[in-house]
């Protein structure tokens, strides 16, 4: 709300837009915990150190049973067996960037059954094997959940675009039948698409007329002191 006010200050915010953007953020922020979650139970309650040192890379890591120890991108950077010998590979004992990466496309892969293959959860891990079957359980309803959402907000754009589009060829035809010089035709083109970009297609009066009395002075009282600054 706070931002949604914050961005009413400059200018007319499209509800619609901004319920897609506000989903969207929050789709990427629960992606993000579960990922570190995905990978911290997965490392953490399998080994000591996920980052051991690289004489004891081997045997702490590769020895386990779980998707880090399967992920052929992790363990190309730590185990110097690999790195030490493909020159474009960087030898790293602890990338925490390639940690975070690689867990979100490892999740994203099981929330949404894509299974590209590459990334596998590992049959005799039964941390991983649940995490696994949860994710993909949550992930049902929540692809549908944002689909759904997606899909009113689009029928909501579409018919405030459609609305608009139905009166402006009312009034072009009806300009055509009074003969309106195209210069003023254009000027009033500008002006309606101004309206609709700024109000939503409603215009003030229509509001006012709409609310009672003291609700009224009250919404006319809200501007009383910029008014009062103006000289006339």
């Amino acid at each position: 709300q706070e931002l949604k006010r914050f961005r009413e200050r400059k200018a007319p915010v499209n509800e619609p837009v901004f319920r897609m953007y506000v989903i969207l953020f929050f789709m990427l922020l629960f992606m993000c915990e579960c990922g570190c979650l995905y990978f911290g139970l997965s490392t953490l309650l399998v080994v000591e150190d996920i980052c051991p040192r690289p004489e004891n890379f081997v045997e702490d890591i590769l020895g386990e049973e779980m998707w880090v120890a399967s992920d052929s991108v992790i363990t190309s950077v730590m185990d110097t067996r690999v790195c030490g010998v493909d020159l474009e590979i960087k030898c790293d004992d602890c990338p925490q960037a390639i940690f975070f990466t690689r867990s979100i496309y490892f999740l994203m892969q099981t929330i949404f059954t894509i299974g590209y293959g590459d990334s596998v959860v590992p049959s005799k891990s039964p941390v991983e094997m649940t995490l696994a079957c949860a994710f993909m359980f949550c992930g049902v309803f929540g692809y549908a959940m944002t689909i759904a959402n997606m899909t009113s907000v689009l029928s909501n754009l579409d018919v405030v675009n459609m609305q608009f589009r139905h009166e402006m060829d009312a009034i072009s035809h009806w300009l055509s039948l009074r003969s309106v010089p195209n210069s003023l035709r254009q000027r009033l083109s500008m002006y309606f698409s101004y309206l609709s970009r700024s109000q939503h297609g409603m215009m003030d009066e229509v509001l006012l007329n709409e609310l009672p009395h003291r609700l009224r002075i009250e919404l006319a009282d809200i501007h009383r002191d910029f008014i009062g600054r103006v000289p006339f």
